[in-house]
């Protein structure tokens, strides 16, 4: 037993080397032990991304380069301790303690690109720009919280660089250098160009065309002014088309995406930026990011795109173009009640133009729009109202056309319909469903019956002579002037008695505000079953 013993000993202890190396290389460890070489020589080369640096980096496996980001990041306290207590109250000498003060960062910055373990003199420029890459991505990390965290971050730095008042030094041009040089925006294969400005770049449309940058420090700095106040310095402002091309590029990073559609959906909802936003093509982009499966960005782009085509032709016009009604229809199946109700809202904008109703029905969204009304088929788990008002309106807008209406038909809408009316209790999803039963009636005289068939009359009864709402109310009184176009009809709501209830309609509603609404509709019933 002793030799087979020793050979399987041999062999476990095989698999938990590899399985050490194999950490080494990775972050998802499953031993406690990881083969020391490989780690500190990763990081010495700064072979890590950020998320790595995290976990290396916990792990005692720091980069001998680290005593220089800590000068680096000491230095950095020292320029804003210089700008006065509005700035910071922390002091250079607190942090870092057993490590030099170097006043200028930029002479660190330089010492640790020129510190390539493995290059000389003799290396191609190549290897060397993708070292002082690495270097720029190093010091970010180290800046953005590691280090200092209580004092230090891209945040903090984007605050004093956008800053006018209270600084006493020029903080704000230095820290806007060191934020450039974090973002290290350079075109695809080419040299990192200090000297220039972030703006210049942006305004370059060959280097625009393919370029790369830290985008986990963009997409920190989509969280501040930073980027609005120095893509927009000059003219032509910068800051949409850049926003634009992030959209646009292939192979911009999820997080990435977030912060800047994160940021059009603040900006959208100022009329100012609206218009400008949808002239520079914003609403094309955005669109075409809706075949995403990632439902926190879909329910950014949703809202984005709500605000971009409310009341603005050109934008809806855009999005029927990019096929977005079939997206949007297409992800109205998840069951996310936030992201629902923004897809229903967005359809809603969308045919509220006439013209482009045709394009949406066409893609699908009817049938959609429907399921979105029925109960839900889970016990004890409700459907959202806030998501049915929201499918209610968009399905009103598109059944104001005939083919339409056949469709939402066919769909069971108004059965649908009828038993949301009598189980809700929101007076607003009422409100809706009746105004979508009146739509559903128009020149549909088996619709009519069908409403009357599902008892709709006396309940329709019962809100009018009791409510005070006035949509509500006109949408019921709506929808039994046009069931009163058949005449069987209208003699079953005469034995309702519905012609005794107007009465106390109009004296309820004279003075009501918005009460000429409901007495218009008063009059024309009046009439029909006299």
């Amino acid at each position: 037993m002793g030799a087979p013993q020793k050979i399987l000993d041999e062999v476990t202890e095989l698999e938990e080397m590899i399985q050490k190396i194999l950490d080494s290389v990775s972050p998802l460890t499953t031993v406690r032990f990881f083969d020391d070489t490989i780690a500190t020589v990763r990081a010495n080369a700064l072979l890590l991304d950020e998320d790595s640096m995290a976990w290396f980096f916990g792990h005692g496996f720091e980069p001998y380069h680290m005593s220089g980001a800590r000068a680096f990041a000491k230095s950095i306290v020292h320029i804003l301790q210089n700008q006065g207590p509005s700035v910071t109250k922390e002091s250079a000498d607190n942090i870092e303690k057993d490590t030099l003060l170097i006043e200028d960062p930029w002479d660190i910055i330089t010492d640790l690109e020129e510190d390539a373990p493995g290059l000389d003199l003799n290396s191609p420029e190549f290897y060397w720009e993708c070292w002082r890459e690495k270097v720029s991505r190093f010091l970010a990390f180290c800046v953005d919280g590691y280090l200092v965290p209580e004092t230090l971050s891209i945040k903090s730095l984007a605050e004093v660089a956008t800053k006018t008042e209270d600084l006493i030094g020029t903080g704000a041009e230095e820290c806007n250098r060191l934020i450039e040089y974090f973002i290290y925006l350079r075109a695809d294969g080419a040299p990192f160009q200090r000297d220039s400005t972030l703006y210049d770049k942006v305004n370059s449309p060959a280097l625009m065309a393919s370029f790369t940058c830290n985008e986990r420090v963009l997409a920190a700095l989509f969280e501040t002014e930073y980027l609005d106040v120095y893509l927009n310095e000059q003219e032509p402002h910068q800051m949409i088309p850049f926003m634009n091309n992030l959209l646009s590029r292939r192979n911009t990073t999820i997080d990435l995406l977030m912060a800047v559609c994160a940021h059009i959906a603040v900006m959208s909802a100022e009329s100012s930026y609206r218009s400008e936003l949808v002239r520079a093509g914003t609403v094309r982009h955005l669109t075409r990011l809706l075949n995403t499966t990632y439902q926190p960005l879909l329910l950014i782009l949703a809202q984005s795109l709500v605000n971009l085509t409310a009341e603005n032709s050109q934008a809806k016009i855009e999005f029927v173009k990019e096929s977005g009604g079939r997206f949007a229809s297409a992800s109205l199946g998840v069951h996310n009640v936030d992201l629902e109700r923004a897809l229903c809202s967005l359809l809603k904008n969308i045919v509220s133009q006439e013209d482009l109703i045709p394009s949406v029905r066409d893609e699908g969204a009817i049938p959609v729009l429907v399921k979105k009304l029925e109960a839900s088929k889970v016990q004890g788990v409700l459907a959202s109202e806030a998501v049915q008002t929201a499918a209610a309106s968009a399905l009103w807008n598109l059944c104001t056309d005939a083919e339409s209406r056949d469709i939402a038909t066919s769909a069971g809408a108004v059965r649908v319909c009828s038993e949301l009316f009598q189980k809700c209790r929101s007076e607003m999803l009422k409100a809706k469903v009746a105004a979508l039963l009146m739509v559903l009636m128009v020149k549909h005289d088996k619709n009519k019956l069908h409403v009357a068939e599902e008892k709709m009359i006396p309940a329709f009864a019962a809100i009018i002579s009791s409510s005070s709402n006035v949509d509500l109310v006109r949408g019921c009184l709506g929808s039994l002037c046009v069931m009163g176009m058949l005449d069987d009809l209208a003699e079953e709501m005469k034995r309702e008695a519905i012609g005794g209830l107007l009465e106390n309609i109009q004296a309820r509603f004279e003075r009501a505000k918005g009460g000429e609404k409901v007495l218009g509709f008063v009059t024309t019933l009046s009439n029909m079953l006299t």
